[in-house]
């Protein structure tokens, strides 16, 4: 029990600095600049002000993921910006607190499970009245006993699945209404539509508030194109990185919180009510 709890424990701490970023952190577009001991990419990138940040991911890859001279998506805290910057990737951010949950919640669930074996008998063994506790089930008694409940094993993994989508369903709400209340608001043009094997991308073209003009690729692909050449929608961009812009729309902000909140709450109430 110790084990998995610490396992956990190590987990939500590697992934707090990944949730404050996706939260309160500015994007900007990194370069690689050199594979330290050929297979961590070292990435350099400027802030606002010009000054100049390096660091190195602490996921590696052999061969290396990413060529010397690739651009790629950073995100950082504006603040600190040489002790919390991270490649925007699931390996840099997430892979491994989800390696540490995943293995502290199979330790975890072990634990309980042989836990409830020791005080009520083995797991999902159901006694018919009249009979001794010695006495063998059938699996067509036992279903019947169970009246069709859930196996606990699959309730912890419905519950800890439940948690999962609950919390990144509420992180991606935050950094939302954070972006939306936050962010610069203009008026952007769709100059095209980019053909992918997920769909249609718009291409958005903007002015930020010093003259400059950006360009950037909507977030979401639909098949047909949601925008037609030349339609205008509202951009949200942080000033000093208009290139990470978002268009104000519900596929683009809310359609993920709007699905993982009330999944989450669904099978966290379901696990509830079976146990």
């Amino acid at each position: 029990m110790l084990i998995g709890l610490i396992f956990v424990g190590r987990a939500l701490r590697m992934a707090l600095p990944s949730i404050l970023l996706e939260i309160v952190g500015t994007k900007t577009q990194g370069k690689v600049i050199e594979n330290d001991r050929g297979i961590f990419p070292m990435v350099e990138f400027y802030t606002p002000d010009g000054r100049q940040v390096m660091f190195t991911s602490a996921h590696g890859t052999e061969p290396p993921e990413f060529a010397v001279g690739t651009t790629v998506t950073v995100l950082y805290d504006r603040t600190a910006p040489d002790d919390f910057a991270l490649i925007d990737s699931f390996e840099d951010l997430w892979f491994w607190p989800m390696v540490c949950f995943v293995a502290g919640a199979v330790i975890l669930t072990i634990t309980l499970l042989f836990a409830y074996g020791g005080l009520v008998g083995p797991p999902f063994r159901f006694v018919i009245g009249g009979r001794d506790k010695g006495d063998t089930v059938s699996e067509e008694e036992q279903s019947s006993s169970s009246g069709g409940s859930i196996p606990q094993i699959v309730l912890v993994g419905m519950m800890m699945a439940g948690i999962a989508l609950l919390v990144f369903g509420t992180m991606r709400l935050i950094s939302a209404l954070h972006l939306e209340f936050s962010a610069t608001r203009t008026e952007g043009r769709v100059v095209r539509n980019i053909d992918t094997d997920e769909g249609f991308f718009p291409l958005i073209a903007f002015n930020t508030a010093d003259g400059k003009t950006v360009q950037f690729k909507g977030g979401t692909a639909s098949s047909p194109a949601d925008y037609a050449e030349g339609d205008k929608v509202t951009v949200l961009y942080w000033y000093g990185h208009p290139e990470s812009a978002t268009i104000l729309s519900f596929s683009e902000m809310w359609w993920a919180p709007s699905m993982l909140i009330p999944v989450g709450l669904l099978l966290i109430v379901i696990c509830v009510r079976e146990w």
